[in-house]
């Protein structure tokens, strides 16, 4: 067998790979670098498949190629890890797992900075289905009642939206 395969979770974001020739004085390459034999060597994984490339020379002029291939799984964090307002009070107190909240205080605003910060760094964000720069979002507030829908969509494609509930008097 010369193909070898594995899937990893998203947290898993290194491998260690110890690899041995069958002689002392073989020489093994991992994509095409310099590994050694009998030590352990660190290699990175990105999200998606990682492909290593092992050829192992046993001192003579014969080598061995063999392929693993390592899948790491896409980031499925779909939530927020905070929410900044520049203005008014989030209620209930901000906490990832809720999705529905008041903001509170806004009567005099006809504008506010929404900053929802991603609990991941490969999910997107996007306030009223506008894509949501670091520094956050403008959103208009009109007179009477109004929704500000943040929506977290994490690397594998799932979303998760907070709904943020407005009322502003005159």
């Amino acid at each position: 067998v010369k193909t070898y395969s594995g899937t990893v979770e998203n947290e898993i974001q290194e491998i260690h790979l110890l690899l041995e020739g069958s002689t002392p004085d073989s020489s093994i390459t991992v994509n095409g670098e310099a590994a050694g034999n009998g030590s352990p060597k660190i290699y990175s994984l990105k999200t998606g498949e990682n492909v290593f490339i092992i050829t192992v020379h046993n001192g003579t002029s014969e080598s061995r190629t063999y392929q693993l291939t390592i899948t790491r799984k896409q980031n499925a964090n779909n939530s927020l890890k905070d929410i900044q307002l520049s203005s008014g009070v989030l209620s209930p107190v901000f906490s990832p797992a809720i999705t529905s909240y008041h903001i509170k205080g806004l009567n005099a605003k006809e504008r506010i900075k929404v900053v929802p910060a991603a609990a991941a760094e490969t999910s997107t964000v996007k306030v009223n289905n506008k894509l949501a720069a670091k520094e956050g979002a403008d959103v208009d507030v009109p007179i009477g009642e109004s929704d500000i829908r943040i929506t977290v969509t994490a690397e594998n494609g799932e979303s998760k939206t907070y709904n943020l509930h407005v009322k502003r008097l005159e």
